[in-house]
């Protein structure tokens, strides 16, 4: 369907006008390559999909109704402690976020706590100098054309991001082969994917939104928290142009990302895919690899108990062994008689990554080689969810190897982020046995995830550079003489 055509934005006329627009254009180009963090990348992504739904006029309506809601949004640093504060509202106040704030109606004072009468709101911390200015239609304009100029002229890629620190490291003698380069830089194309659309297509009140939105993110420096407000608001928009399934009906979006705007195959079920799964029988012998995930199926069993119907490396292969000592291990869970043991060990692949499963897996195995390997469960956009999207960027960021997410019960859903990754694969199993801790998955998510040598990561780590140096250390260390 047709969108309506946004309205005309209201700022000046003519030639400046024009200069107001390039301008924004330019700051906003400069902002996402060189100075905003991956997250807030991402919450101009989803105001990207907000406002190709719903015209600019409703978006900036809407924006002013939630700006006002957020009491930080309209509060801007304008200086740290013993410096001054010029604020031309006249309204300033010293603390910290993170305790409380006093308040003081002056348009220059200096930020000290003598200024503030001795009152130590944050003991032993930095304070901070706030100055109030609501954001208003033009909000964030100022802050973009400065950008904008300080950027050095005729600069067509102002971004210093396009390589990162170990992007020369030596490959080990195994050799990984180059399809790891695909994972690598990821998240830098989707800055430019982002960047070129508001710097090229976007109309100029959908640019007085976008700089609202910027001077928010830079302002309360949460960009989880404004990502999440602004997924919410546009749900209805985005949602009405969810696609349908096969047959016609809409796509129950509560069992997608996000608000709707990634098409997922759990979408279409009439009961949760892990229930489904579940009670279905496995072909024995497995599928050929070209028929996983055909039609319309969301999960795939790939492992079980049963070994005519798991999929096995080649006799021949090097993963071969791998495979033996795991069938040994897993043994007197398989020979248990309770049907809920060994469903313990049912591993599902989520069919929306089919294509990076098969990237990553071969025909003649499908173990991998390396990986790193991380769990996770809960409700649609908890913190865990948050924690998870947080890692996962940061292996792409830094890592040429692929991420296996093991998500544990029918209730997670993985973010929208992931789905054009290539360097993650998302497997799902069955809940625990009852009360046994959630974090007993993660032994089963290592053992389950049939990598050969891997690192495991809680959701609420991160990685840094350098950290594929300890696949090294792991495949020096962790070999047929290591006691567990």
């Amino acid at each position: 369907q047709p969108r309506p055509k946004p309205p005309a934005a209201k700022i000046s006329s003519g030639a400046e006008e024009d200069a107001k627009f390039r301008e924004i254009r330019r700051g906003l180009q400069v902002w996402l390559k060189v100075v905003a963090t991956f997250h807030q990348v991402e919450t101009m992504a989803l105001l990207r999909e907000w406002l190709l739904h719903a015209p600019a006029e409703e978006v900036d309506e809407a924006l002013t109704a939630l700006l006002k809601k957020d009491e930080s949004a309209s509060w801007s640093t304008c200086a740290i402690e013993d410096e001054v504060c010029d604020c031309p509202s006249g309204k300033i106040r010293y603390g910290h976020p993170e305790t409380k704030w006093l308040t003081k109606n002056k348009k220059t004072l200096r930020c000290t706590l003598g200024t503030f009468n001795n009152q130590d709101v944050a003991v032993g911390m930095l304070k901070s100098c706030q100055c109030y200015q609501e954001i208003g239609p033009d909000g964030g304009v100022g802050g973009l054309r400065a950008m904008a100029t300080s950027a050095p002229d005729g600069a067509k890629d102002p971004s210093p991001r396009n390589k990162m620190p170990g992007a020369a490291e030596k490959q080990p003698a195994f050799a990984v082969p180059r399809r790891d380069e695909a994972a690598r830089g990821w998240l830098w194309e989707r800055t430019q994917e982002v960047a070129r659309w508001f710097t090229e297509h976007a109309t100029g009140a959908q640019l007085l939104s976008a700089s609202r939105v910027f001077v928010w993110l830079d302002n309360t420096q949460m960009a989880a928290k404004v990502s999440t407000v602004v997924a919410k608001a546009s749900a209805a928009a985005v949602a009405k142009a969810a696609r349908t399934c096969a047959d016609g009906s809409p796509v129950d979006v509560k069992r997608c990302p996000s608000c709707g705007e990634v098409f997922c195959r759990a979408g279409c079920l009439q009961k949760p895919a892990l229930q489904e799964a579940a009670e279905q029988k496995a072909p024995s012998p497995p599928k050929p690899r070209r028929e996983l995930c055909a039609g319309a199926i969301v999960l795939e069993r790939l492992w079980s108990c049963d070994s005519s119907t798991a999929r096995r490396p080649s006799a021949d292969h090097p993963h071969a062994q791998a495979q033996f000592v795991l069938e040994k291990a897993v043994q007197g869970i398989c020979d248990d008689n309770a049907a809920h043991m060994r469903k313990q060990l049912h591993v599902y692949l989520e069919c929306d990554f089919l294509d990076n499963y098969m990237r990553w897996t071969s025909d003649q195995s499908e173990w991998i080689d390396e990986a790193f390997v991380t769990y996770v469960g809960g409700s649609k956009g908890s913190t865990y969810e948050w924690q998870a999207i947080n890692l996962v960027r940061s292996i792409a960021v830094f890592s040429t190897r692929p991420v296996i997410v093991v998500v544990f019960g029918h209730e997670f859903v993985p973010p929208a982020v992931w789905f054009s990754m290539p360097n993650v694969i998302v497997y799902r199993m069955l809940n625990g046995v009852p009360f046994i801790s959630f974090n007993f998955n993660k032994l089963r998510a290592m053992i389950s995830s049939r990598v050969r040598v891997g690192i495991q990561l809680d959701t609420d780590q991160m990685v840094a550079p350098g950290i594929d140096d300890l696949f090294r250390g792991t495949r020096r260390e962790i070999n047929e003489y290591y006691p567990f």
